[in-house]
């Protein structure tokens, strides 16, 4: 029995499945930073657009600009 035991530990040892483990927690925190960054510049772009939104809500509606400039493609 013992050496049923014996041969198990060391088939852990040889797997290394505590540094598997430490390096998927790290992926898994890092991926969550960036999904953090993402929602925040996502965040801060809406706003952008908002103002700009609301920028062109209070120009005078008769006011005509003829030199367009598209902003995205």
């Amino acid at each position: 029995m013992n050496a049923k035991i014996a041969e198990v530990e060391r088939e852990l040892e040889v797997a290394d499945l505590d540094s598997k483990i430490e390096t998927l927690r790290t992926a898994r925190n890092k991926q969550a930073l960036w999904i953090k960054n993402y929602e925040d510049e996502l965040e801060i772009l809406r706003r952008e657009v908002e103002n700009v939104e609301e920028i062109r809500g209070a120009l005078p509606p008769d006011t005509k600009c003829w030199k367009r400039i598209r902003l995205e493609p």
